[in-house]
Parts: C-alpha cells; sequence; structure tokens
C-alpha cells in the first residue's frame, strides 16, 4: 500500500460544518459527517462484538465527539494496515495487548506528539458510528529542505535550509524501515533509536524514492565501504546531475544523460545535498539529551531517475487517488419525496509516475474475495505518461462513460507493460498498490433538505469483507494470513433497515 495517503478537508466537511446548524431532522437512515483531528482518547470496547478479540471494535474521542469504530474494522494507516486491537499491542506489534494506544491526549503519559483521525461515518441511533478511518500523525504533516549529512552508522540524515550543515537548527531524520528495504533495518528493541512500527515505511511499495518512482535508500555501513544494495555507483559520477537514465544513453529522450554504471535491480542512494520532502512522527532517541527526531514513513528526493525504455525492471509509484460511490436516491419521509442528491461526475481518478515513459500503465481495481481474501485484478483503464513534467500519467473518466464497470474497492494496483521483477532489495518492480485516496460520497444538493447518509452499503469490503485477517501479527512464518475473517462492520453505521446482509455464506 501507499500509505502515504494524504486527505485534505474537503467543501463538504466545510458545508456540514456550517449547513448542519440549518437543516432539518435526519433520515432515518442517519446523518453523514466527517471528522478529522487529534485524537483525544482511544480505548477498545470488547462489548461491541463480544467474543471476536482480535476484530474486536473501539470508541475514540476526536475534536470533542465520542466516535463508535464498528468490530472488523481496518484502518488505513500510513504505511500499513491495523485493527484496533493491532494498535494497542507494543509498538513492536508483539502479541501482548496494552490498556492504551500511546496515541492519544488522555495517554498516560501523552505521546511526544499528538496524532491526527479521519473518521467518515453516520450519525445512527444517536451514535457517531464510523465507516472509515484512518490514522497518522498528521495527514499533512511534512518537512523539506536539503540532505546536509548522512550518518552511515546510525541511518540518521540532517536536513536544513541549505547545503552547509548547521549542527544546532538542521532536522534530524531516520527512516522507519523494519524490513531494511531502503537503509538500515530498524526495530522497536533499538536501544538507541526504537521504531514505532505501527508507522512504518511500506515495505511492498517504494514509498522511499525519487520523483519518478525510482526507489532510493540511504547507504548502509557494510565492510568494505560498499554497500551492494545502496551503491553509490547507482548516481552518476556527476555529483550535480540529478536527472539521467540508468544505463546507456538514449537520443532523443529528455533524461538523456546516461549512467552506465547503475544497476536498477537495487535502489538509488542518497547523498549529501540531495532536496527532500518527508513524512512521519516524532521520536526521542534514548541518549543523554534525549533527542527528537522525525521517524520518517515517506521520503521523497528531487531526483529524476529513469529506467531503459521497454525494459524490466520499471518502476511506478501512486500520487493520489480518488474514486465515486455513486449512491440510489433517498425520500425524505416527512414528504414523501426525493431528496435531491449531488453525485460527483469524477468516478476514478488515478495519478502517477512511471520511470519509462515510453510504455502505457494499467490501472487495475483490487476486488476481494469475501471469504479467501484472494485478490482480483479488475482492469478498469490505460494510462499514457506524458511529457511535462516526463513520466507522469493520468487516469480520469466518469464511470458511464467506462468501457468496464468499475467496482468500490479499497485499493488500486497500478501495473507496468513490462511486468512485474523482484528486485534484490525484495521490492515488487512494476507495480505500486495504494488505497484510495479519496472516496466521493453523494452530499445534499439543496440546504435544509434531511441530511442523507454515506452509502457505506455500496463498498462491498465494508458489507461483505475481506477474507482473513493479514495483519503483521496474523500470518505465518510463511505470509499466509491465518487470522480470522473479517467480516461485515458491526454494528452497522447506517439504519436497521439498510443493515445489508452479505450475501456469502463462507465456510
Amino acid at each position: 500500500m501507499k500509505n502515504n495517503h494524504n486527505k485534505t478537508l474537503s467543501l463538504l466537511g466545510l458545508w456540514l460544518a456550517s449547513g448542519a446548524l440549518y437543516a432539518a431532522a435526519p433520515l432515518p437512515e442517519g446523518a453523514q459527517f466527517q471528522i478529522i483531528g487529534l485524537i483525544q482518547n482511544f480505548r477498545l470496547d470488547p462489548t461491541l462484538c463480544p467474543g471476536a478479540p482480535a476484530l474486536q471494535g473501539a470508541r475514540m474521542k476526536v475534536n470533542g465527539i465520542d466516535i463508535v469504530i464498528p468490530c472488523n474494522t481496518i484502518i488505513t494507516m500510513p504505511g500499513s494496515y491495523l485493527t484496533p486491537e493491532d494498535i494497542f499491542r507494543s509498538p513492536s506489534l508483539g502479541t501482548t495487548v496494552l490498556p492504551q494506544s500511546g496515541l492519544a491526549l488522555e495517554d498516560t503519559p501523552p505521546p511526544l506528539g499528538s496524532f491526527e483521525a479521519s473518521v467518515d461515518g453516520n450519525i445512527v441511533v444517536g451514535q457517531h458510528r464510523a465507516g472509515l478511518v484512518s490514522i497518522s500523525q498528521q495527514a499533512l504533516n511534512n518537512g523539506v529542505g536539503y540532505i546536509t549529512e548522512i550518518n552511515r552508522a546510525t541511518g540518521m540524515m540532517r536536513v536544513g535550509s541549505s547545503q552547509t550543515l548547521d549542527a544546532v537548527n538542521d532536522a534530524r531524520v531516520r527512516l522507519n524501515d523494519p524490513a531494511g528495504r531502503f537503509g538500515i533495518q530498524t526495530s522497536a528493541a533499538d536501544p538507541m533509536f526504537p521504531t514505532d512500527e505501527r508507522f512504518t515505511s511500506d515495505d511492498g511499495n517504494p514509498t522511499v524514492h525519487a520523483e519518478t518512482g525510482y526507489p532510493m535508500c540511504v547507504p548502509r555501513p557494510t565492510p568494505p565501504a560498499v554497500d551492494p544494495l545502496c551503491p553509490r555507483s547507482n548516481r552518476s559520477t556527476n555529483t550535480s546531475l540529478t536527472t539521467f537514465v540508468m544505463g546507456p544513453a538514449l537520443p532523443g529522450f529528455p533524461a538523456a544523460a546516461p549512467c552506465p554504471a547503475c544497476n536498477p535491480r537495487v535502489t538509488g542512494p542518497l547523498v549529501v545535498g540531495d532536496y527532500i520532502n518527508y513524512s512521519g512522527t516524532l521520536a526521542k532517541a534514548n541518549d543523554a539529551a534525549g533527542t527528537v527526531y522525525i521517524s520518517a514513513h515517506t521520503l521523497a528526493a528531487a531526483v529524476g531517475i529513469y529506467t531503459q525504455p521497454g525494459q524490466r525492471p520499471v518502476y511506478v509509484s501512486q500520487e493520489g487517488s480518488l474514486i465515486g460511490t455513486g449512491g440510489t436516491p433517498l425520500t425524505d419521509p416527512s414528504t414523501n419525496t426525493n431528496i435531491t442528491q449531488e453525485i460527483s461526475p469524477r468516478d476514478i481518478k488515478v495519478e502517477g509516475f512511471t520511470t519509462d515513459p515510453s510504455q502505457p500503465v494499467d490501472i487495475f481495481a483490487l476486488a476481494i474475495h469475501p471469504c479467501t481474501g484472494a485478490e482480483a485484478e479488475v482492469l478498469v483503464g490505460t494510462a499514457r505518461p506524458g511529457p511535462v513534467p516526463f513520466g507522469r500519467f493520468r487516469f480520469d473518466v466518469k464511470r458511464a462513460q467506462s468501457l468496464v464497470p468499475i467496482p468500490l474497492v479499497r485499493e488500486f494496483r497500478i501495473k507496468a507493460r513490462q511486468g512485474t521483477v523482484t528486485t534484490d532489495n525484495g521490492l515488487e518492480a512494476g507495480q505500486y498498490t495504494a488505497p484510495v485516496g479519496e472516496y466521493i460520497f453523494p452530499e445534499n444538493h439543496v440546504f435544509g433538505d434531511p441530511l442523507i447518509p454515506f452509502n457505506f452499503q455500496d463498498l462491498p469490503f465494508l458489507v461483505n469483507g475481506s477474507g482473513p485477517l493479514c495483519t503483521s501479527v496474523n500470518q505465518d512464518a510463511a505470509g499466509a494470513c491465518i487470522g480470522p475473517r473479517v467480516s461485515q462492520l458491526r454494528p452497522w453505521p447506517g439504519a436497521a433497515s439498510i443493515v445489508p446482509v452479505p450475501p456469502i455464506n463462507c465456510p
């Protein structure tokens, strides 16, 4: 997944903040809400669905509102998916469930930095019930600057406003990378820099990358002084050259500068002088000074690295995505008339980059079998990268104009035409899988009409579930999913009259 999944307060949210003051009584199905704010209180609630601890629900107070997090909720984190119970495990995602998450302002002690939740839901029978939940330190949290120092022994980078080290003012940034895909393998057991593995980089997709999507890395301290998975030879010998192609020169290719010694099967090293954009969580080192640094799950370097046309490996990335949910017209029971709704014509949009702009990329919706969890790639369209900027692709289509049905899914997958290959760093080059960045729900067209609910009943992964639980503590040694089956949200975030019944009776 992308995780690096940013979400802004929409006009819909602003309208709800003001229009609700004048709205009529809500429909029996409930009134929609979108809340984005700091987590004040967070606690597991085993009474919501007794007998299902791994998928138990919770309660969360955000901006003063107590929200029910239904059982079977899968929460989107920056680089992974977790259940509420997973979040209450120790930061190492061990087996012990703790009494506090460590993310709420009311926890003792409170977190070093506040954490933010984004919740879409409906108000049902006097309860705010969540349908979709994501957690980050801040969805729009990021820092930028030039790398002024890289400590290969610790993986710590210094980032400042110039290319000269300022030992006092430069930020400290260290990757949160338990799988060691992009540098030193971090750990919650590290005596100096303990890592909160709930907020890691994505170990399946290059969330540490160049602007083109090529995976980047922080060199590790390997003897001799060459890191075979992050070699200095994977950057041009011209230290000022930040746009080049892996391999021989390509006449007419905008990134024509060659890098003959570069190996596209391994990551490209970050170097002093690179301008980077990073996101992560505040962390504190176990040193005498209690040094505060950024434990980064996402990093983008202002470097343009391209691969040879038509060859593998090729790298792709997602920059953002959204999908419209449609929605069935609803009737106002007080007047027995349909409520006018505004449904976005932007049914699906996906943007991203590829290191091989000569080839198209295919966009798939990932449909998950509710019993087995098996993935089905549903091709919804193809996009050709454009010339400005070189390598960016955009896919934007209305559902009514689509040649194929577009299912409502949790994730999109982008795939290069050349196919995929596993790199030496363990990344699946040629594809990128990430959560849908934003769902466009129907909204009222006329101020004063009864507030319509979000149509969660149209999202199959909330209605039918998504197969065996597959978060970190629910996998065997081979990576197979062995957790209990994730089924329909309970209590359902809608009225009893429209609680959908899963059509599949799983063994």
